[in-house]
């Protein structure tokens, strides 16, 4: 369903006001609390001792925990990882990251639900018959593509809540979006009220906002800090890529040095989650690297700008640019996902909206721009409405799984790569 709505996770007032924020009957149906998840995935772990663990992300100082605040428990950051008989170095490496914002509970349910069924399907050499995944007909007519190959040549990693202090809150606390000022809670729980503020002509929406900070736009990347107003285009309010004011739902923390004095980007003073997930990405090569996100509908790759479109990174010699293969590739994976409620295909769209400090960005830019680095939007919206939690969470997991595939085979097969006439054929 295409509504021309590229910035579909960011929160504004312009849309809390023309209430366009939606919520879901029975909160908390066919969601699990973190410690339900994290129990889930270390079973899954000890009842497949030899292909997988469940570990808690650290740092050269030790494990890393979430800042608290008052009452609260600091939280694990859990990477679950699924390695087919131990840790393979040849083996590409593949990342999904869920749930960096709090209040998007399908994200993490996708991610849960896809280890299951890899560890399910482990050394399977045709796609399962039988099941809702009807877009595995794909697949078949590459005989080689199956879930053993994939586990064969790929160590797949999953942090199915890379914001753990912020997701609990949201479970327990914050069930229900609360409008006119927000829809749930989606930074961290860090409190910033000791975070320096920027001068008064700093734009901000101050929407009211209980502080914190937006994961999502507090990676390294080159263009961190960077704000400005993106004006109003195809029915979209004019927005802000990110903040710089602690109280805004898109603030991008605070800068190393404690000022924000001076012109530029500044590098960022990393929040826990962020330093955990950092670590991770910088602590191996990973080939692909999936950001999952809700809502609305879409999946999308990193943005570079005018003068970087040439680069040829991820096909060495090839006719395609860089920004060409992701096109292709985010087209064809959004062609193959279904939403259950709409019946419409995913969109593809570049970007998919427009911020500074993301993780594909630093991701990319990371892996000298050698990653496949996407974002999934689940969840079309419904009415004119953002479902960040919706009703049914196996129909909307069970839907993305085929291009979770596709992504991967996409990045870690050789020979899958090489031939877009045939992979891409009818881009939708």
């Amino acid at each position: 369903m295409k509504l021309g709505l590229r910035n579909i996770c960011l929160l504004i007032p312009t849309l809390l006001a023309a209430n366009v924020i939606g919520g879901q009957a029975g909160p908390r149906s066919g969601y699990n609390s973190l410690d339900a998840i994290e129990n889930d995935l270390i079973q899954l772990a000890n009842d497949n001792i030899d292909n997988a663990t469940m570990t808690k992300l650290a740092d050269g100082a030790g494990v890393i925990t979430t800042e608290a605040r008052r009452n609260e428990d600091p939280k694990n950051i859990w990477c679950f990882k699924l390695e087919k008989g131990g840790e393979e170095p040849n083996r590409e490496n593949v990342l999904i990251l869920s749930n960096i914002h709090a209040r998007e509970w399908i994200t993490s349910h996708t991610s849960i639900k896809f280890a299951h069924f890899l560890l399910d399907h482990l050394n399977d050499t045709t796609w399962p018959a039988n099941t809702p995944f009807v877009k595995y007909d794909y697949f078949r007519q590459f005989p080689r593509l199956t879930i053993k190959h994939l586990t064969d040549n790929a160590n797949i990693f999953l942090v199915p809540v890379a914001n753990p202090q912020g997701y609990a809150w949201s479970f327990e606390k914050d069930l229900m979006p609360q409008p006119p000022f927000r829809a749930g809670w989606r930074k961290n729980r860090r409190d910033v009220h000791e975070d320096p503020l920027p001068p008064v002509t700093e734009f901000s929406f101050h929407s009211g906002a209980i502080p914190g900070v937006d994961l999502n736009r507090n990676f390294p990347s080159a263009n961190w800090g960077q704000t400005g107003i993106v004006p109003w285009t195809n029915n979209v309010p004019e927005r802000i890529r990110t903040s710089r004011w602690r109280s805004d739902e898109v603030y991008c923390g605070r800068p190393t040095g404690g000022s924000w004095q001076g012109v530029g980007p500044f590098a960022p003073i990393l929040e826990k989650e962020t330093t955990a997930i950092t670590t991770l990405l910088s602590s191996r090569f990973f080939r692909c690297f999936v950001d999952v996100h809700s809502a609305g509908g879409t999946i999308g790759w990193v943005e570079e700008g005018p003068n970087q479109i040439g680069s040829k990174n991820l096909r060495p010699g090839g006719e395609l640019s860089d920004q060409e293969v992701f096109d292709l590739i985010a087209g064809r994976a959004a062609g193959l996902v279904t939403d259950p409620v709409s019946g419409n295909n995913y969109v593809k769209e570049k970007g998919p909206y427009p911020t500074s400090g993301d993780t594909t960005k630093w991701q990319y830019e990371a892996s000298n721009k050698n990653c496949y680095a996407y974002l999934i939007e689940m969840a079309a919206a419904q009415n004119n409405a953002f479902i960040f939690r919706p009703e049914n969470p196996d129909q909307h997991a069970e839907a993305v799984q085929p291009a979770l595939f596709l992504m991967m085979f996409a990045s870690i097969d050789n020979q899958f790569v090489s031939r877009p006439g045939i992979i891409f054929e009818d881009e939708p």
